[in-house]
């Protein structure tokens, strides 16, 4: 039992504040203080007189809290009524007086979480929200969201924010301090330049908080047309080098505009076009091409220097116009058009745009942080065709065999707040990175994005987000043609979002490589088709003998897989699924998967399903019995409560789209015609998968009616928003939603 003390302050009587206690990692509930105020304030008849209770209550307390009568003392009289923010007002019809009444004050709720913010630079489409926990906060609480464009009244339910689990993932990262614990999410599909309100209700057991941020997305750099400096008309590749000079005089600044007649300009033997200037944010500096196909960079050598260099620079737009490298593929030695990889210098908001680039080894090759640790932020990247040296063959080069390609990556953009997309490009190992991790060059990415790329033809991964942190996503792309689709090694807290893609044409069987303990990943929404897998190849010196393993086989050795999502994904797989008996479906070797939601995926064909929980795994002969082994087993979830491993998964058909899909035969040759493959038979018939060489546009893959992935899908705000029918569709077409422009639109 509480004991009451009135102590006099001034105007009021305070009794001292009520102490609540609670149990280890229970929540604080919020102080409370109660008084009476004295001379208690008289209303004369019903004249609608108010009175500021706020005024002449306690100090020092949190805003915001809400104002009551204890009911342990006098009732307030009728005809007057107080309200939560401390206004008391008379709409009687006789004297009154507070005489007695116990007023009491309860303070917000205080969870011990920081400001909402924009998790680095603001980015066109999307708000990368983080929320750091400040101290002990429940693992149950959880963060809900909504947004709107701020000149709207009208609120769209976001999806909730992940809390980071920093006590599952055991790698240490390689760069940018520990894990953070906090909640995190990114919000998708948003318009350039526009501002949004978000509003975050954080809910830890009875209490809530609400944490707001008001945000605007990037705006595009405008055209060229709007630069209010001056235009340098150059036609030689002497004239280009020295205005890009910080030392030149004269040289540019913002505003410029440095207009390149076409023509040829050689740097074969000159070097790398360094850039040194800077524009800024209201008046960037254009370098651009007279016309995209006539202006042409040339440098057919190979270096660590793009042909485009930028050294400690901001705000510069590169546009319209061709770079040639030197066509020639030479494994660990490359001809990259853009760069700005270096230990001692950085360079942000950078935009790389309408360029059309062939014969070299990379696109982009960014170091995102310079030494004093600050992140590079603001590179935009966008309608931009690539062609690479890599080749989808085996013979005369063996590119698909080997790991010959695998460092010939199309962009690698590492940092903060940072974009790719509507780019186009082919024929290179890994088509995306999220971040940079050569050594003595690594950096992670934080608030990195890839969305609505057409990608073809890559030797590796379609996307390597092997060492990112938080925020990245990997969104609304089409790939034909690849070795993988992802690849995790590792990926540091998450959450990476990875929704509403299509990949046709794999080549390996383990179509994700998780290769490393990983949490945070969420898969959403993606479409994958693959005919008969390699059988037989030679990576970094040992040989993969898988066979036609499976749709998905992932080893048992790379660590654990823990708090991640898995839903609404369709994988098709006409292969034998023959790795180590079989027939295979999911072979999935790895542990953990708890918590985890995985549901509403849809599957071909109902082979043999294997999934671990923990440190268990259990395999059954087809879906429906690989379930049953799992349901009785107590499970975690995150985000879909009550739903446990491979509910509302189904079985699909080979073909549910309604564009028939063919996918091409497989090529053969006798083992002995690769010196590398000489055991354990040199008459063993070697594989490759032949190039898919068709193009499919994104209402190809709508889901036929009537099949199983046809309205059945689970919504995830954010993701399947706009859908229509009883639900939404598996895979990256929903049926509601606007269709996707793949690649470079320029």
């Amino acid at each position: 039992m509480f004991q009451r003390f009135g102590t006099r302050f001034g105007g009021l009587s305070r009794l001292p504040v009520l102490q609540r206690w609670r149990s280890p990692g229970a929540p604080i509930a919020p102080p409370v203080s109660e008084w009476i105020v004295s001379p208690p304030p008289t209303f004369q008849q019903g004249d609608g007189e108010t009175y500021d209770l706020a005024a002449t209550g306690p100090t020092g307390y949190v805003a915001g809290g809400v104002y009551t009568v204890d009911v342990s003392g006098t009732a307030l009289p009728t005809g007057l009524s107080l309200s939560t923010d401390g206004t008391i007002t008379d709409t009687g019809a006789a004297v009154a007086t507070a005489a007695g009444v116990i007023f009491r004050y309860t303070e917000p709720a205080v969870i011990a979480v920081g400001d909402l913010v924009s998790d680095g630079a603001a980015t066109p489409e999307q708000i990368s929200l983080w929320l750091p926990v400040t101290g002990t906060v429940d693992q149950t609480t959880t963060a809900t969201c909504r947004y709107k464009l701020a000149s709207v009244g009208v609120w769209t339910i976001g999806h909730p924010l992940y809390r980071i689990q920093p006590q599952l993932q055991i790698n240490t990262p390689i760069f940018g301090g520990a894990i953070q614990d906090g909640f995190a999410w990114v919000i998708l599909d948003l318009q350039p330049g526009e501002t949004y309100d978000v509003e975050v209700t954080v809910t830890e057991g009875a209490n809530q908080v609400i944490k707001t941020l008001t945000h605007t997305t990037r705006a595009l750099p405008a055209p060229y047309t709007t630069a209010t400096g001056t235009v340098y008309n150059v036609s030689t590749e002497a004239q280009l080098r020295s205005l890009l000079l910080s030392a030149s005089n004269p040289h540019l600044v913002p505003g410029d505009v440095l207009q390149l007649a076409d023509g040829v300009y050689d740097t074969t033997s000159t070097g790398a076009l360094s850039v040194q200037v800077s524009g800024n944010a209201a008046q960037p500096i254009y370098i651009r091409g007279t016309t995209k196909a006539g202006t042409i960079i040339r440098r057919l050598v190979k270096s660590d220097f793009g042909d485009f260099s930028f050294k400690n620079v901001e705000h510069v737009v590169v546009e319209n116009m061709t770079i040639e490298g030197d066509g020639i593929d030479t494994p660990n030695n490359w001809c990259i058009a853009f760069e700005s990889y270096n230990s001692s210098y950085q360079a942000d908001y950078i935009t790389i745009r309408n360029i059309a680039a062939t014969g070299i080894d990379m696109f982009l090759n960014s170091q995102g942080v310079n030494p004093a640790g600050e992140y590079s932020e603001g590179w935009l990247v966008y309608d931009n065709t690539a062609y690479g040296n890599n080749l989808w063959e085996r013979q005369p080069v063996d590119f698909l065999g080997t790991s010959r390609g695998f460092n010939d990556i199309g962009i690698i953009l590492p940092g903060k707040g940072q974009v790719a997309f509507n780019n186009t490009l082919v024929g290179f190992g890994d088509a995306f990175s999220h971040a940079h991790h050569a050594a003595g060059g690594e950096c992670d990415g934080t608030a990195v994005h890839f969305y609505r790329n057409h990608i073809r033809n890559t030797t590796d991964d379609v996307v390597e987000s092997d060492h990112g942190r938080r925020n990245i996503t990997f969104y609304d792309n089409i790939s034909y043609n690849s070795m993988n689709i992802s690849s995790l090694d590792p990926i540091y807290a998450g959450p990476l979002i990875f929704a509403r893609n299509i990949f046709v044409n794999l080549y390996r069987t383990r179509s994700h490589k998780w290769n490393s303990t990983n949490c945070g990943q969420f898969f959403y929404n993606n479409t994958s088709l693959a005919g008969p897998v390699s059988d037989y190849a030679t990576l970094s010196g040992s040989p993969i003998t898988q066979g036609d393993g499976a749709a998905w086989y992932q080893p048992s050795n790379n660590g654990q897989q823990r708090s991640l999502g898995y839903r609404n994904n369709l994988m098709v797989y006409r292969g034998a699924g023959t790795f180590s008996s079989g027939p295979w479906t999911l072979r999935n070797d790895a542990l953990g998967y708890d918590p985890c939601d995985w549901t509403h995926n849809s599957w071909y064909p109902n082979g043999t399903f294997r999934l671990g929980h923990l440190g268990s795994l259990y395999t059954g002969n087809s879906l429906a019995n690989c379930k049953a082994l799992l349901d009785p087993l107590t499970q975690t979830q995150i985000f879909a409560t009550g739903l446990k491993k491979l509910d509302s998964d189904n079985i699909t058909v080979s073909n549910p789209w309604v564009t028939t899909i063919t996918l091409p035969p497989l090529l053969t040759w006798p083992a002995r015609t690769f010196p590398e493959n000489s055991s354990p038979n040199p008459e063993t018939t070697i594989t490759q998968i032949d190039e898919y060489t068709g193009t499919l546009s994104y209402s190809d893959f709508a889901i036929t009616g009537g099949d199983q992935a046809k309205n059945s899908g689970v919504a995830i705000p954010g993701i399947t928003d706009g859908y229509t029918g009883a639900a939404p569709d598996r895979g990256a077409v929903i049926a509601g939603r606007t269709a996707v422009v793949y690649g470079d639109r320029s």
